[in-house]
Protein backbone atom coordinates (compact mmCIF):
# COMPACT_ATOMS: atom_id res chain seq x y z
CA UNK A 1 0.00 0.00 0.00
CA UNK A 2 2.87 2.32 0.85
CA UNK A 3 4.58 1.51 -2.45
CA UNK A 4 1.38 2.16 -4.39
CA UNK A 5 1.05 5.56 -2.70
CA UNK A 6 4.64 6.37 -3.59
CA UNK A 7 4.17 5.37 -7.23
CA UNK A 8 1.02 7.48 -7.43
CA UNK A 9 2.87 10.48 -6.03
CA UNK A 10 5.78 10.10 -8.45
CA UNK A 11 3.39 9.82 -11.38
CA UNK A 12 1.66 13.05 -10.36
CA UNK A 13 5.01 14.72 -9.81
CA UNK A 14 6.25 13.84 -13.30
CA UNK A 15 2.97 14.87 -14.92
CA UNK A 16 2.98 18.22 -13.17
CA UNK A 17 6.62 18.78 -14.12
CA UNK A 18 5.82 18.17 -17.79
CA UNK A 19 2.81 20.48 -17.65
CA UNK A 20 4.78 23.25 -15.97
CA UNK A 21 7.72 22.98 -18.35
CA UNK A 22 5.28 23.52 -21.21
CA UNK A 23 3.99 26.71 -19.58
CA UNK A 24 7.39 28.01 -18.45
CA UNK A 25 8.52 28.83 -21.99
CA UNK A 26 5.56 31.19 -22.24
CA UNK A 27 6.27 32.61 -18.78
CA UNK A 28 9.75 33.45 -20.06
CA UNK A 29 8.12 35.16 -23.05
CA UNK A 30 6.12 37.35 -20.65
CA UNK A 31 9.38 38.39 -19.02
CA UNK A 32 11.03 39.14 -22.38
CA UNK A 33 8.07 41.20 -23.52
CA UNK A 34 8.12 43.17 -20.27
CA UNK A 35 11.84 43.88 -20.73
CA UNK A 36 11.13 45.37 -24.19
CA UNK A 37 8.17 47.51 -23.14
CA UNK A 38 10.14 50.75 -22.76
CA UNK A 39 12.36 50.03 -25.77
CA UNK A 40 9.95 49.12 -28.58
CA UNK A 41 7.99 51.65 -30.56
CA UNK A 42 4.30 51.60 -29.49
CA UNK A 43 3.13 49.84 -32.67
CA UNK A 44 5.82 47.16 -32.31
CA UNK A 45 4.96 46.78 -28.63
CA UNK A 46 1.30 46.26 -29.46
CA UNK A 47 2.22 43.51 -31.94
CA UNK A 48 4.57 41.86 -29.42
CA UNK A 49 1.85 41.79 -26.76
CA UNK A 50 -0.64 40.43 -29.29
CA UNK A 51 1.76 37.64 -30.23
CA UNK A 52 2.33 36.90 -26.56
CA UNK A 53 -1.42 36.67 -25.93
CA UNK A 54 -1.96 34.27 -28.83
CA UNK A 55 0.72 32.00 -27.39
CA UNK A 56 0.04 32.41 -23.69
CA UNK A 57 -3.74 32.16 -23.69
CA UNK A 58 -4.01 28.70 -25.32
CA UNK A 59 -1.05 27.30 -23.34
CA UNK A 60 -2.50 28.37 -20.00
CA UNK A 61 -6.01 27.24 -21.00
CA UNK A 62 -4.66 23.81 -21.97
CA UNK A 63 -2.76 23.58 -18.69
CA UNK A 64 -5.81 24.51 -16.62
CA UNK A 65 -7.98 22.02 -18.50
CA UNK A 66 -5.45 19.26 -17.79
CA UNK A 67 -5.52 20.12 -14.09
CA UNK A 68 -9.32 20.05 -14.02
CA UNK A 69 -9.44 16.61 -15.62
CA UNK A 70 -6.47 14.87 -14.04
CA UNK A 71 -4.91 16.65 -11.11
CA UNK A 72 -7.62 18.35 -9.06
CA UNK A 73 -9.61 15.10 -8.59
CA UNK A 74 -6.42 13.42 -7.35
CA UNK A 75 -5.72 16.28 -4.92
CA UNK A 76 -9.31 16.11 -3.62
CA UNK A 77 -8.99 12.36 -3.06
CA UNK A 78 -5.57 12.58 -1.41
CA UNK A 79 -6.49 15.37 0.99
CA UNK A 80 -10.13 14.44 1.64
CA UNK A 81 -11.33 17.99 0.92
CA UNK A 82 -12.12 20.17 -2.08
CA UNK A 83 -10.89 23.30 -0.32
CA UNK A 84 -7.40 23.18 -1.85
CA UNK A 85 -8.51 22.64 -5.44
CA UNK A 86 -11.13 25.36 -5.03
CA UNK A 87 -8.43 27.82 -4.02
CA UNK A 88 -6.37 26.90 -7.08
CA UNK A 89 -9.45 27.23 -9.30
CA UNK A 90 -9.96 30.72 -7.91
CA UNK A 91 -6.38 31.51 -8.91
CA UNK A 92 -7.12 30.18 -12.40
CA UNK A 93 -9.88 32.75 -12.74
CA UNK A 94 -7.57 35.51 -11.52
CA UNK A 95 -4.93 34.39 -14.02
CA UNK A 96 -7.38 34.38 -16.93
CA UNK A 97 -8.46 37.92 -16.06
CA UNK A 98 -4.83 39.06 -15.88
CA UNK A 99 -4.11 37.63 -19.34
CA UNK A 100 -7.22 39.27 -20.81
CA UNK A 101 -6.24 42.57 -19.20
CA UNK A 102 -2.75 42.49 -20.71
CA UNK A 103 -4.13 41.67 -24.17
CA UNK A 104 -6.72 44.45 -23.96
CA UNK A 105 -4.20 47.04 -22.86
CA UNK A 106 -1.77 45.89 -25.53
CA UNK A 107 -4.39 46.45 -28.24
CA UNK A 108 -5.01 49.94 -26.85
CA UNK A 109 -1.38 50.97 -27.40
CA UNK A 110 -1.28 53.01 -30.64
CA UNK A 111 1.45 54.89 -32.46
CA UNK A 112 0.87 57.98 -30.32
CA UNK A 113 0.75 56.10 -27.01
CA UNK A 114 1.95 58.07 -24.02
CA UNK A 115 4.72 57.00 -21.66
CA UNK A 116 2.03 56.54 -19.02
CA UNK A 117 0.27 53.95 -21.19
CA UNK A 118 3.44 51.97 -21.82
CA UNK A 119 4.40 52.14 -18.14
CA UNK A 120 0.96 50.83 -17.22
CA UNK A 121 1.36 47.95 -19.69
CA UNK A 122 4.77 47.16 -18.19
CA UNK A 123 3.26 46.92 -14.71
CA UNK A 124 0.51 44.62 -16.01
CA UNK A 125 3.08 42.35 -17.65
CA UNK A 126 5.18 42.20 -14.48
CA UNK A 127 2.06 41.44 -12.48
CA UNK A 128 1.09 38.65 -14.88
CA UNK A 129 4.58 37.16 -14.60
CA UNK A 130 4.35 37.21 -10.80
CA UNK A 131 0.91 35.57 -10.82
CA UNK A 132 2.04 32.79 -13.16
CA UNK A 133 5.14 32.05 -11.11
CA UNK A 134 3.34 32.13 -7.77
CA UNK A 135 0.54 29.88 -9.02
CA UNK A 136 2.92 27.22 -10.32
CA UNK A 137 4.99 27.38 -7.13
CA UNK A 138 1.88 26.85 -5.03
CA UNK A 139 0.80 23.91 -7.17
CA UNK A 140 4.21 22.30 -6.64
CA UNK A 141 3.88 22.89 -2.90
CA UNK A 142 0.56 21.05 -2.95
CA UNK A 143 1.94 17.99 -4.67
CA UNK A 144 5.01 17.89 -2.44
CA UNK A 145 2.72 18.02 0.57
CA UNK A 146 0.55 15.30 -0.96
CA UNK A 147 3.63 13.12 -1.39
CA UNK A 148 4.70 13.37 2.26
CA UNK A 149 1.23 13.31 3.80
CA UNK A 150 0.22 10.65 6.28
CA UNK A 151 -3.34 9.52 6.84
CA UNK A 152 -4.39 11.84 9.64
CA UNK A 153 -5.07 14.82 7.43
CA UNK A 154 -2.36 17.08 8.85
CA UNK A 155 -1.37 18.02 5.30
CA UNK A 156 -4.73 19.76 4.89
CA UNK A 157 -3.99 21.95 7.89
CA UNK A 158 -0.58 22.82 6.49
CA UNK A 159 -1.90 23.68 3.04
CA UNK A 160 -4.68 25.74 4.51
CA UNK A 161 -2.04 28.00 6.04
CA UNK A 162 -1.22 29.84 2.83
CA UNK A 163 -0.63 26.63 0.86
CA UNK A 164 2.68 26.21 2.69
CA UNK A 165 4.31 23.58 4.85
CA UNK A 166 4.89 23.89 8.56
CA UNK A 167 7.84 22.32 10.35
CA UNK A 168 7.27 18.69 11.19
CA UNK A 169 4.28 18.10 8.92
CA UNK A 170 3.98 14.39 8.20
CA UNK A 171 7.67 13.72 8.83
CA UNK A 172 8.56 14.25 5.19
CA UNK A 173 12.16 15.22 5.82
CA UNK A 174 14.11 18.31 4.79
CA UNK A 175 13.91 17.52 1.08
CA UNK A 176 10.28 18.62 1.23
CA UNK A 177 11.46 22.15 2.02
CA UNK A 178 12.22 22.73 -1.66
CA UNK A 179 10.37 21.78 -4.82
CA UNK A 180 12.06 19.95 -7.66
CA UNK A 181 12.23 23.24 -9.59
CA UNK A 182 14.01 24.93 -6.69
CA UNK A 183 16.41 22.01 -6.31
CA UNK A 184 17.32 22.41 -9.99
CA UNK A 185 18.35 26.00 -9.30
CA UNK A 186 20.32 24.98 -6.19
CA UNK A 187 22.14 22.31 -8.19
CA UNK A 188 23.20 24.89 -10.77
CA UNK A 189 24.26 27.31 -8.02
CA UNK A 190 26.52 24.52 -6.79
CA UNK A 191 28.12 24.51 -10.24
CA UNK A 192 28.71 28.27 -9.83
CA UNK A 193 26.33 29.20 -12.63
CA UNK A 194 25.25 32.83 -12.92
CA UNK A 195 21.60 33.86 -13.06
CA UNK A 196 21.87 34.23 -16.84
CA UNK A 197 23.42 30.77 -17.20
CA UNK A 198 20.76 29.17 -15.00
CA UNK A 199 18.03 30.81 -17.09
CA UNK A 200 19.61 29.57 -20.32
CA UNK A 201 20.09 26.01 -19.04
CA UNK A 202 16.54 25.71 -17.69
CA UNK A 203 14.92 27.60 -20.57
CA UNK A 204 13.33 30.20 -18.30
CA UNK A 205 13.70 33.95 -17.82
CA UNK A 206 16.20 35.54 -15.45
CA UNK A 207 13.27 37.04 -13.54
CA UNK A 208 11.91 33.53 -12.98
CA UNK A 209 15.31 32.45 -11.66
CA UNK A 210 15.22 35.39 -9.27
CA UNK A 211 11.71 34.44 -8.17
CA UNK A 212 12.83 30.88 -7.45
CA UNK A 213 15.75 32.15 -5.40
CA UNK A 214 13.33 34.25 -3.37
CA UNK A 215 11.18 31.17 -2.81
CA UNK A 216 14.23 29.17 -1.74
CA UNK A 217 15.23 31.84 0.78
CA UNK A 218 11.66 32.02 2.02
CA UNK A 219 11.80 28.27 2.71
CA UNK A 220 15.27 27.98 4.29
CA UNK A 221 16.24 31.49 5.38
CA UNK A 222 17.92 34.66 4.03
CA UNK A 223 21.13 32.96 2.90
CA UNK A 224 23.69 33.94 0.30
CA UNK A 225 24.09 31.76 -2.79
CA UNK A 226 27.13 30.07 -1.24
CA UNK A 227 25.23 29.44 1.99
CA UNK A 228 22.28 27.97 0.06
CA UNK A 229 24.63 25.47 -1.60
CA UNK A 230 26.26 24.63 1.75
CA UNK A 231 22.82 24.16 3.35
CA UNK A 232 21.76 21.81 0.54
CA UNK A 233 24.97 19.77 0.63
CA UNK A 234 24.90 19.37 4.40
CA UNK A 235 21.40 17.91 4.13
CA UNK A 236 22.10 15.79 1.03
CA UNK A 237 19.55 17.71 -1.03
CA UNK A 238 21.97 17.86 -3.98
Amino acid sequence: MQELSRRTFLTRRRALDRAHRDVESVVAAVERTASMTLILAPADLSRAVGLLGRSLGPKVAQHMAWEERHWFPAVDQATGTRWISQQLRWQHGHLERAIDDVERRGRAVHADASREQTNDLLQRLLGLHAILHAHMAQEETVIVADGIADTDGRVVEALADGLGLEDGVAGGGERALLTSRELEVVGLLAEQCTTAQIAAILGIGEGTVGARLRDIRSAIGPLSREEIVLFARERALI
